[in-house]
């Protein structure tokens, strides 16, 4: 598995999520500098308890407005340009 070979692996979580026992960050306040792995849930549904157990961190995509009633997360597409951007946009300032 890439984990044993040094790569990091974060999952993806809402805010509203219960509690895990993996370290949750603003994925803007995660140091993207090690081969990373993203993996995202289905909307809705998140990820799976055996796939977040792998997880070395979960990133949440902060809050910038408030999601309309019956909405509880974003489109998995959406958040992935959320969390890519924001990748993109630390390695370029770093």
């Amino acid at each position: 598995m890439k984990a044993a070979q040094g790569w990091r692996i974060a999952g993806t979580v809402g805010v509203s999520t219960e509690a895990v026992q993996t370290p949750v960050l603003p994925c803007s306040e995660f140091e993207w500098n090690a081969n990373t792995i993203l993996v995202l849930g289905n909307e809705g549904f998140g990820l799976s308890d055996d796939v977040t157990s792998l997880c070395h961190v979960m990133l949440t995509v902060p809050a910038g407005r408030h999601l309309h009633s019956g909405i509880e997360s974003l489109n998995v597409s959406v958040a992935a340009g959320i969390l890519l951007h924001c990748i993109s946009n630390k390695r370029t300032k770093g």
